[in-house]
């Protein structure tokens, strides 16, 4: 990973915060973010076998939605293979009769996919200890886990992790893939505001995890969130996503994928000059791809808000691509004036106004630094607010 040979190469002077953020350390023993959708796709690249395997609820279930668009573009990606998809039967308590997507010839290589969603369903109901056991009973090499929905008012989940956990020892080798669903609202689905707060801050716990063992995410939540169409347009209900609001959970479900194996250059952010002192840039994906904003240290030290000096909210700015930069950065890189003496105070804040009480990171540049992957870091791709100050 690029964050492990910059690592070894650049400097940066890590002022601690004081408040009771992740300790972290930009060294080359930085563990690297999973990479199993990658290795999926260089499985099927090379001319493997491989298996996939959804467990969640009814906005995963039918033809005409996400994660059969998604199925219908890795099949499409790997046309030698024979790609064939099984749904789970409630009734039956078994996976039903294969459709083929992908036509390769039955005495090659096979893609096989199976969509364990259910509507209605909550974690506990692929915790089932019976069911578990049908619903995994083939050696899966990827789990995507799409469920809270159906989780009610509950703002603890230790079901999810109880899912992940029985994952992780049945099957050691495979990869896990979170599924932040998306925002729910008011509509026919009838969810109250506290339902619709609690569904907000399980899928903060399921980031949380997700950070913690470094697995990817395919982060349909910031996406709604971020996306310049209405939420009654995309979730029309108040829960379950319309057409255009499945093609965009496909979209990105599609570029999780591709970022986990694609390799961006942190170099894309400007070396500073004279007028600007030096350069942040965050990019919207891991590996520096897809979206990047670009702000230099003197426009943010320039900035006011809350009375701070130096403090620029992320609220309202967007990167390349359209989304928006609150909440959602995945990589970073902090670039100076190679010709200037001056160092630039930088912090990072998860919570506007450039609030101390929330996790945040604070450097001194002396010379660039990037990450690659904030995962590695703990960072948990949050982002809200930055300062800039000159250093003494």
């Amino acid at each position: 990973m690029l964050l492990r040979r910059l690592a070894a190469t650049l400097t940066l002077i890590i002022v601690c915060a004081t408040n009771p953020a992740p300790a972290w350390s930009a060294d080359a023993s930085a563990a690297p973010a999973d990479a199993a959708p990658a290795d999926l796709l260089q499985r099927l690249d090379s001319g493997q076998s491989a298996v996939v395997t959804l467990l969640g609820d009814s906005t995963g279930n039918e033809t005409s939605e996400w994660f059969h668009s998604l199925s219908v573009w890795l099949a499409g990606r790997s046309p030698e293979h024979r790609t064939t998809y099984r749904t789970w039967s409630d009734p039956d308590q078994a996976y039903g009769t294969a459709t083929v997507l992908g036509a390769g010839a039955p005495s090659g290589p096979a893609l096989t996919i199976y969509n364990g969603s259910v509507p209605g369903t909550k974690a506990s109901y692929a915790t089932d200890a019976t069911r578990f056991a049908k619903l995994t009973a083939h050696a899966g090499d990827l789990y995507v886990i799409n469920y809270s929905h159906n989780e009610g008012a509950a703002t603890t989940y230790p079901d999810y992790a109880t899912l992940t956990g029985a994952l992780q020892a049945k099957h050691p080798a495979a990869g896990i893939v979170p599924v932040l669903q998306n925002p729910e609202g008011e509509g026919s689905a009838g969810k109250t505001a506290e339902q619709i707060a609690a569904h907000a801050q399980r899928i903060q716990l399921i980031r949380t995890l997700a950070g913690e063992n470094r697995w990817p995410v395919i982060d349909a939540y910031n996406a709604f969130r971020n996306d310049a169409r209405s939420q009654a347009e995309l979730v029309p209900d108040g829960v379950h996503p319309s057409p255009a609001g499945h093609a965009l959970w496909a979209t990105v479900a599609q570029r999780m994928f591709l970022d986990q194996s694609a390799q961006g250059n942190w170099t894309d952010c400007p070396t500073g000059t004279a007028a600007t002192g030096g350069y942040l840039c965050l990019w919207d994906n891991t590996n520096y791809d897809n979206g990047r904003l670009i702000r230099s240290y003197e426009t943010l030290r320039a900035t006011r808000t809350a009375g701070i000096a130096g403090c620029w909210n992320l609220t309202g700015s967007s990167y390349s691509s359209g989304f928006w930069a609150y909440d959602s950065a995945s990589s970073w890189a902090l670039r100076k004036n190679p010709d200037s003496a001056t160092r630039y105070y930088v912090q990072i804040f998860e919570w506007t106004d450039c609030n101390t009480e929330g996790n945040y990171r604070s450097y001194v540049v002396d010379q660039d630094y990037a990450a690659a992957d904030l995962r590695t870091i703990g960072w948990n791709n949050t982002a809200a607010s930055v300062r800039v100050t000159i250093a003494p």
